[in-house]
């Protein structure tokens, strides 16, 4: 995600000394750079918080964090620990001092970490993206500005929610799915038959695709349509699904 600031002024305001009037300014970060460091010690877990920038999770042989900076006055801080196999990593954009604090420092922080194939991450980020891949830990991923992707993930658990993004889920399989986008759509491929989906979407449509079978089927929509297909309804089925969306269409696929 690209981070770029608007600034509104009037004619009387002071941005880095004197400023004509001006109905708008926009401000890029005068600085890049690159941040790299690599973890000795055995990970269980990922415990990840992010201010402004993407979350990306990827299995390799080397633990490594590798974070990629943007900023116009002050850097953004990225510090990172392991204690009882957690890593915890966070990144913090400062603000700006003086009575303008409307962003102009352009801060952002794109992460980048390569971890075991079976470590449970745990993810925040105020303002970005998330894309988790090619996995086999639980995952509890939240933007609370930003889309979230899981590609080829096998966990016991998947929980994602976005207050204003898309949930995208490729591939993965799970007993337990949670997705939830205030707004945004939801789409989800499952590789393998779900225990029990739970679907929620304040506003945007709800794709899901699963294998065919038997499962109790929950699904409303205050304004939309709503298509099933390709599996069996049953309430007194082991498995369950259940959609709702207060604005959008709801597709559920089995295959």
């Amino acid at each position: 995600m690209k981070i770029h600031v608007v600034v509104l002024l009037g004619a009387a305001a002071t941005v880095l000394g004197s400023v004509s009037a001006a109905s708008g300014l926009t401000v890029g970060p005068a600085h890049h750079r690159t941040v790299e460091a690599t973890v000795a010690g055995a990970v269980t877990s990922l415990s990840v918080s992010n201010d402004v920038g993407d979350i990306v999770v990827i299995p390799g042989s080397v633990t490594r964090i590798v974070a990629t900076e943007q900023y116009t006055f002050n850097a953004p801080t990225v510090r990172h620990s392991l204690r009882n196999g957690v890593l915890s990593v966070i990144a913090r954009c400062p603000r700006t001092a003086g009575p303008v604090d409307v962003g102009l420092n352009d801060c952002a922080a794109d992460l980048v970490m390569t971890l075991p194939r079976d470590v449970a991450v745990d993810a925040m980020d105020s303002v970005g993206d998330i894309r988790v891949r090619d996995l086999r830990g639980n995952e509890s991923l939240r933007s609370d500005v930003g889309d979230i992707v899981v590609d080829r993930v096998t966990a016991s658990s998947i929980r994602a929610s976005s207050s204003d993004g898309e949930l995208r889920l490729n591939a993965v399989r799970a007993p337990t799915v949670n997705l939830r986008s205030d707004s945004g759509d939801i789409r989800a491929d499952l590789a393998a038959m779900p225990r029990a989906v739970v679907a929620r979407s304040s506003d945007g449509d709800v794709s899901l695709t699963l294998p065919a079978g038997t499962y109790a089927v929950d699904t409303h929509t205050d304004d939309g349509t709503t298509h099933v297909r390709g599996i069996t309804d049953r309430s007194d089925a082991q498995r369950s699904v259940s959609v709702r969306t207060s604005d959008g269409d709801i597709r559920i696929d089995g295959r």
